[in-house]
């Protein structure tokens, strides 16, 4: 296999792992944007709480790459270079989650009926948006010798890891969808998606490979710690979820 890095449109160079993300976020945004009216929600605040929640998840991202390698930047123009590559996907998450947070009670809205409605969506962007990492050959996994190890660029054989997170992410999105349509599991999917992509999370940084030298400490072990916080999260939330449901309200449109 040999990795595409940049895709040329034009005079236009993109790498590749920003055009699956891009791509993966308008196609999550547009699906989900049909259910949005279905579920009582306003259209117009799901346009703004997507921009924000872009926004806030580039933030995210670059904030908690810079966090963790404060030794490769000198000052804060070259924090500002995010053209030059350096995300965090957890930082992106966090971030992009905050913000739409912010945003829906900015507006005055109930959030669970938003978290709800988004989560699947959120996982099917992310499954798509790592199918950029496979192409690139970035975020690798380790070592092996499974039939279906894929060698790129005269590496050794190695688990595609980025494809095992695609096919892990957008079966999930078909879970979700599907228990969003049973009147007992409609008001659970965010914290069942907790549940399952903290899950998925720890156990695929298990083969995930990360250059010694990258980060000041381990990150799959930081990666792991975040995905058993977020796991707890999801089972206090459901627990939460079983003992006020009688006083959980749909949102308003506005």
């Amino acid at each position: 296999m040999l990795p595409i890095e940049y895709i040329e449109i034009g005079p236009l160079s993109i790498s590749t792992h920003s055009l699956l993300i891009a791509i993966g976020i308008l196609i999550a945004y547009l699906l989900w944007y049909k259910q949005v009216e279905k579920n009582n929600l306003s259209k117009n605040i799901a346009e703004n709480v997507v921009l924000v929640g872009v926004l806030g998840g580039i933030l995210g991202a670059r904030l908690l790459y810079v966090l963790l390698n404060l030794q490769l930047y000198a000052n804060i123009i070259d924090i500002a270079k995010i053209w030059e590559g350096g995300l965090v996907s957890f930082g992106g998450m966090i971030g992009g989650v905050l913000a739409a947070i912010g945003y829906i009670l900015y507006k005055k809205q109930s959030v669970m009926p938003w978290l709800n409605n988004v989560m699947p969506y959120l996982l099917l962007g992310w499954g798509i948006g790592r199918l950029g990492d496979f192409l690139s050959w970035s975020e690798i996994g380790t070592p092996t010798s499974v039939p279906w190890a894929i060698t790129a660029q005269g590496d050794i054989p190695r688990h595609p890891a980025q494809l095992y997170s695609t096919i892990i992410l957008i079966s999930v999105f078909f879970l979700l969808r599907w228990l969003a349509t049973k009147p007992a599991w409609k008001q659970r999917i965010w914290s069942v998606g907790l549940i399952m992509y903290g899950t998925f999370r720890f156990l695929i940084e298990i083969i995930r490979d990360y250059p010694d030298s990258e980060y000041i400490f381990s990150y799959r072990s930081f990666a792991q710690l975040i995905s058993l916080f977020l796991v707890g999260l999801g089972v206090a939330m459901y627990v939460w979820y079983k003992t006020h449901k009688s006083t959980i309200g749909g949102s308003i449109k506005k």
